[in-house]
């Protein structure tokens, strides 16, 4: 049998044991693993952004135009494929019995959308890129790297790649997020290097270095009023901290017969939306990132095997955030377990794992 590793189990494991077992083997759940019945927040927003971008990137025109680039009907390409991810997460939630309240959903779109609107009125877009809408799905290298594993695969979603001018590929991603990601940790990222490598594995072309082009999680905010001595008499707010343009606070002290401060200006200027950072790999890098990809097994291996038992709240401040916190002392209570989550085949013996070729 041929096993997946995702990103996503492999950094489940290395962060806490305890939640891969809950998640992936079932080794501390009497051998059932636990899905949320409900897709997290934050994955279903990620996921809608990701496509929603890809699709205003990748836009090259309608067959029956003879423009190449028509920004209409490119936001509206995005704006569907927004919706779409959005439909598809509702009715995968529907089907293990969770269905979103009503308004919910349409909540969702719309501040997304303006989050999206606000997005393809400041970005420059990326030159040719190509969507990929499949899951990239290749062998990791053998223990002694001479071959490929038969018995270990990585499995990942890209957002899509472009070509620059001399040729090379570059892998784009598309983040959302509550915070930047600080230039230095975003080069760091073992994600970007294995999905390239994973990439360049697929197509046996370069890939040079991945484009990641991260958005705050916020939609400018219309200009603040405060209270000027008395609750009837509003004036512009000068406070730096407010989620607004430069030019809704200009527009708006000249509303009111109010000079702007300069330094309000000047710290509304500098904000950032949104930002791309270019990681060009090094000679070696990717090859590297295969070596990891074989550590990562091992590793899985031994959780999947139960030889190496899985350590509780190793990292105790991630706990506040975890899906199995409610059950994580005392997995025990079965009916419980079936309230709160799905109860799966561990990953290890699920039917859709391929015999190995």
């Amino acid at each position: 049998m041929s096993r997946a590793l995702s990103w996503s189990e492999i950094s489940t494991a290395l962060t806490c044991e305890a939640r891969h077992a809950f998640a992936y083997t079932g080794h501390l759940t009497g051998g059932v693993a636990l899905k949320r019945r409900a897709t997290a927040l934050p994955l279903s927003n990620g996921r809608a952004w990701g496509a929603a971008v890809a699709a205003w990137h990748a836009f090259s025109g309608h067959e029956t135009l003879e423009s190449a680039f028509d920004p209409a009907l490119a936001r509206l390409d995005a704006l569907r494929a927004l919706r779409d991810s959005y439909d598809a997460d509702a009715d995968e939630q529907a089907d293990r019995g969770v269905w979103l309240e009503p308004g919910a959903l349409a909540e969702r779109e719309s501040w997304l959308s303006e989050i999206l609107e606000h997005y393809m009125s400041t970005a420059v877009r990326l030159d040719n890129l190509t969507r990929i809408e499949e899951e990239l799905d290749e062998p990791i290298p053998s223990r002694t790297g001479v071959r490929s594993s038969s018995r270990y695969h990585f499995v990942g979603f890209i957002d899509g790649f472009t070509v620059d001018q001399p040729g090379n590929e570059w892998v784009a991603e598309f983040k959302l997020r509550t915070k930047l990601t600080p230039v230095h940790l975003v080069q760091l990222s073992r994600q970007i290097r294995w999905y390239a490598w994973a990439r360049q594995r697929q197509t046996g072309k370069r890939v040079v270095g991945v484009i990641v082009d991260e958005r705050l999680a916020a939609a400018p905010k219309p200009a603040r009023l405060v209270q000027a001595g008395r609750p009837d008499i509003l004036r512009p707010s000068h406070a730096v901290d407010q989620m607004t343009t430069p030019q809704a606070y200009i527009d708006l002290c000249t509303e009111y017969g109010v000079e702007p401060h300069d330094d309000t200006v000047a710290a509304l200027s500098n904000r950032e939306w949104q930002k791309r950072i270019p990681i060009m790999f090094e000679p070696g890098e990717l090859e590297e990132a295969g070596r990891e990809l074989v550590s990562a097994a091992k590793l899985i291996r031994d959780l999947d095997s139960g030889e190496r038992y899985p350590v509780r709240n190793a990292i105790p401040y991630i706990c506040n955030g975890c899906a199995f916190r409610e059950i994580c002392a005392d997995p025990s209570d079965r009916l419980y377990l079936e309230t709160l989550y799905e109860l799966t085949e561990p990953k290890r013996l699920r039917p859709e794992l391929m015999e190995a070729a």
